[in-house]
C-alpha cells in the first residue's frame, strides 16, 4: 500500500546500467508483467527487512 492507502499498481520497471567506476552506462525499460512483479516482490521483501541507515551507523561507528 502507498502512504496515502491506496494500492499501487506498478507497470513499468527500470533497470538502470551502471559500470564499474559507478558511472551510468544505460538505461532499460521494462514492461514484461513476470519481471516488473518479481522486481516488486524483491523490493517489498528487501523493505520488510531494511534497517534505518542512523541505527547502521550507531551500531558501526564504534567499531570503526
Amino acid at each position: 500500500m502507498s502512504p496515502n492507502g491506496r494500492e499501487r499498481i506498478s507497470r513499468v520497471l527500470v533497470r538502470m546500467h551502471i559500470d564499474d567506476t559507478d558511472t551510468t552506462i544505460g538505461v532499460e525499460v521494462i514492461e514484461n508483467p513476470a519481471a516488473v512483479l518479481a522486481a516488486c516482490r524483491a523490493r517489498d521483501t528487501s523493505w520488510a527487512l531494511a534497517v534505518p541507515t542512523a541505527q547502521v551507523w550507531a551500531q558501526v561507528r564504534p567499531q570503526v
